[in-house]
């Protein structure tokens, strides 16, 4: 299980950073990364961009370093 972040300090994340969203009832998850979108970050998947907010029924968590 990776650490759990917030919205804000998701925004706090250097680009490139590797993000997971989590759904919270099934614990399925998707992979982005950060990505700089003029002067805002945003998290970008395989065929998706999207805004960094917190969404009901999902979690930000990032893989914790060892």
């Amino acid at each position: 299980m990776g650490k759990r972040l917030t919205e804000k300090q998701v925004k706090r994340l250097p680009v490139g950073t590797d993000i997971y969203m989590v759904n919270e009832k099934t614990g399925e998850k998707g992979m982005f990364w950060i990505v700089k979108s003029g002067r805002e970050k945003r998290l970008k998947g395989i065929s998706t961009i999207l805004d960094i907010k917190d969404r009901a029924g999902w979690r930000y968590e990032v893989e914790e370093e060892q």
